[in-house]
């Protein structure tokens, strides 16, 4: 299998469903589409993308199915017989010798996924890139007969057909980004109908003239890939297009693997356009309860357990974040807060969601990615869960260096307890609506289509 990679081999941006959308977004989202964020090198010359979400979508590479057969190793292939073999052979298994004694047998157990495309690379001649002169491979995955291939306009066509049903065709616009020579696929859509405006944003970087900055704009998250390691997937998110900060998983990740048709993908994307025009409120209530939760991170003294100085740094640490990006984090919040010394939960996931959107040196949809986003996503939807988070993490720090310490006689005893139990409870009175928070989301946002039926 292709090793992941934390850097596409491509991005391409998109704006509105079909080149026949007339995209009519507002100034800022049409400079928060036409700034190349993967890379953070620039501005297209136009407002917009040339290409739309349909053209883009029928560019990624497709998989077809082929024939599977492994050799034999050459010690064991000069002393059998392959005709005898053959004759007793059941039904899906064939034997298959070469001019130069090779024995491969063919079985129907597993398949080879396979590119199209790359083979008519192969077919005009072209067997490396023109761009970097890497070897062409079709070779996509191995995987047994219950894999069901599933091409990008199976899985995409429906969304087409939502957002066109929608009249959100003039709305959407993102970019797509491929990796492992176009076998691993995410992508990332924004529509300017679901815009909530941004507590937070500096108003001497307004793109409008506004006092707001930047807004927070909803949309999908998607991927697949063809090596089996990325089931189907998709759920709605948030971007901060002042400083281009996702907030994932602001609805449940639907997913599914690559068994048999995606017949049900229509209604995920009916379902998640459909949550996107609820939560924008909701969301805007819950970001500006957030903003009004001060940290005083200076009091926790999280800084006596990391070995460094910096307590806004070891307060992200003590959150789950690497020190690398604990250190982005801090220094983004101390950028971008009112008041860098007492700055509030919003203005921390903000720094959250900054270190990972433009630093985490991972792959993206993985187990670790995805801790850190519930990390950041607590920040807002239940600061009270985000707080003991810290509290348990700086515990057991503290525990680990206690037990290192032993041979020295114990510890002083850390000053960081005090301000956790102090600030918990200025929360004390919200921690149920806190802790409920995110199924109170879920709940509203299945109740009303059941009411409008």
């Amino acid at each position: 299998m292709t090793r992941r990679s934390s850097t596409p081999d491509e991005v391409v941006q998109f704006a509105g469903l079909t080149s026949h959308n007339n995209v009519e977004l507002s100034e800022k989202a049409a400079d928060a589409a036409s700034g190349d964020h993967s890379r953070d090198n620039g501005f297209y010359p136009d407002d917009m993308p040339d290409t739309s979400l349909a053209t883009a979508i029928r560019g990624l590479e497709r998989a077809e199915e082929t024939g599977n057969a492994w050799k034999i190793p050459e010690q064991v292939a000069r002393n059998i017989d392959v005709e005898e073999l053959s004759d007793d052979t059941p039904d899906g298994v064939t034997f298959h010798e070469t001019m130069d004694g090779n024995v491969f047998v063919q079985t129907d157990r597993f398949q080879s996924v396979i590119s199209p495309d790359k083979l008519e690379s192969w077919i005009q001649g072209d067997a490396r890139r023109d761009d970097n002169n890497q070897w062409i491979d079709p070779l996509w995955h191995n995987p047994t007969k219950d894999y069901a291939i599933v091409n990008p306009l199976d899985f995409y066509g429906p969304l087409e057909e939502s957002i066109r049903e929608k009249e959100l065709g003039n709305a959407v616009f993102g970019e797509i980004r491929t990796y492992k020579g176009g076998g691993e696929v995410h992508i990332e859509m924004l529509f300017d109908a679901f815009k909530i405006d941004n507590p937070g944003a500096d108003p001497n970087v307004a793109t409008d003239g506004g006092e707001s900055g930047g807004p927070i704009l909803l949309g999908i998250r998607t991927g697949y890939d063809y090596f089996g390691g990325t089931a189907m997937y998709a759920e709605g998110f948030a971007q901060d297009t002042w400083c281009s900060n996702s907030i994932r998983n602001v609805t449940d990740q639907k997913s599914r693997r690559h068994v048999g048709e995606p017949s049900e993908t229509r209604e995920w994307w009916d379902e998640i356009l459909a949550d996107m025009d609820l939560m924008t409120d909701k969301l805007a209530e819950v970001i500006e309860t957030a903003n009004q939760i001060d940290v005083d991170y200076l009091s926790f003294e999280f800084s006596e357990l990391v070995g460094h100085t910096d307590d806004l740094q070891a307060w992200f640490e003590m959150a789950g974040f690497p020190s690398y990006l604990a250190r982005e984090a801090s220094s983004h919040v101390r950028s971008r807060a009112d008041n860098q010394f007492l700055p509030t939960m919003w203005e921390m996931q903000s720094g959250a969601t900054y270190a990972i959107t433009h630093h985490y040196r991972g792959g993206e949809n993985t187990s670790r990615l995805n801790e850190l986003v519930s990390a950041s996503n607590d920040m807002i939807m239940n600061p009270a869960q985000a707080i003991d988070r810290t509290e348990n993490n700086a515990q057991q720090r503290e525990a680990r260096q206690r037990a290192a310490a032993e041979d020295e006689g114990e510890l002083d005893a850390m000053s960081y307890g005090a301000a956790v139990e102090k600030f918990q409870a200025t929360v004390e009175d919200q921690k149920e609506e806190f802790e409920t928070r995110q199924e109170q989301l879920q709940e509203m946002l299945v109740a009303p289509t059941a009411a409008d039926e």
